[in-house]
């Protein structure tokens, strides 16, 4: 969920979460924040302050075989957003696409707002119509009706409000979206409303499993059941870091394939 970040020229990083801005400048090991925020929203959204030490060693424990992925990516963390319709969208225009037209959707968004992430009503008051024109595609139908379902929600209050529910209530509830099936789902819960316990199940992770878990898997398709199944295996073997898991899975996957070529 980093579409909105660029470096607007070597060393200085523009970004947002929902109606916040930040701009940071890195010379360094030195930093600096320039924001219409508190620091402590960035703290949260970056995870500042975590002993990121302490949660790759207790990773390991559970599961040695995570030790490729963790010594390729020290770095790795997860960020944290504190609007949930900022995520909801950014999962909805995703799906099947590439990061420039990703990004084209979000600037789309962005104009509409002066800047800002625009909020549910605004979103769905211009119609599919007009998201279509402005690149979206298919994706048009699903953002526009799904803005209108948050709106009769109660609109970003409701989606806040979710922040108090379970994981299972969480997922329960969005897959009621228009666009949103459980692997989107579980994107929204994990950083939309930081659940450690949400394990989206892609093909990367699908053929991750086969080769670790479930050779019985191979060959076939990606079922409801087996989609649980994976998420469940991981939430037993690392409980609340079954998500820092699956990122850590996802990464070493992705950048493997990139190398193939």
């Amino acid at each position: 969920m980093s579409f909105r970040w660029r470096e607007v020229v070597p060393g200085i990083w523009r970004g947002g979460d929902g109606d916040a801005n930040l701009e940071i400048e890195v010379r360094g090991s030195d930093w600096w924040l320039d924001s219409d925020a508190s620091e402590d929203r960035w703290t949260a959204y970056f995870e500042w302050g975590i002993d990121h030490a302490v949660r790759r060693e207790e990773l390991l424990r559970r599961d040695p075989r995570l030790t490729p992925a963790v010594e390729a990516f020290p770095g790795l963390r997860l960020i944290r957003p504190q609007a949930p319709f900022d995520v909801i969208v950014g999962f909805l225009l995703s799906q099947n696409s590439n990061v420039a037209r990703i990004t084209q959707m979000h600037d789309a968004l962005h104009e509409l707002a002066d800047g800002r992430f625009p909020r549910p009503e605004e979103v769905a008051n211009k119609g599919e119509d007009y998201w279509r024109e402005k690149g979206l595609g298919y994706r048009a139908k699903y953002l526009a009706a799904a803005s209108k379902q948050v709106q009769s929600w109660g609109g970003e209050e409701s989606l806040q409000e979710m922040k108090q529910l379970p994981y299972q209530e969480v997922t329960t509830r969005l897959v009621e979206l228009a666009g949103v099936g459980p692997k989107v789902a579980d994107c929204i819960a994990l950083f939309g409303y930081h659940h450690g316990e949400a394990v989206p199940v892609d093909t990367h992770i699908w053929k991750s499993a086969i080769a670790s878990d479930f050779a019985d898997f191979a060959g076939k398709s990606i079922t409801a059941s087996r989609y649980r199944e994976i998420g469940d295996t991981y939430r037993r073997r690392f409980g609340e870091l079954a998500a820092l898991a699956q990122q850590y899975d996802f990464t070493l996957s992705s950048q493997r394939r990139v190398n193939r070529g």
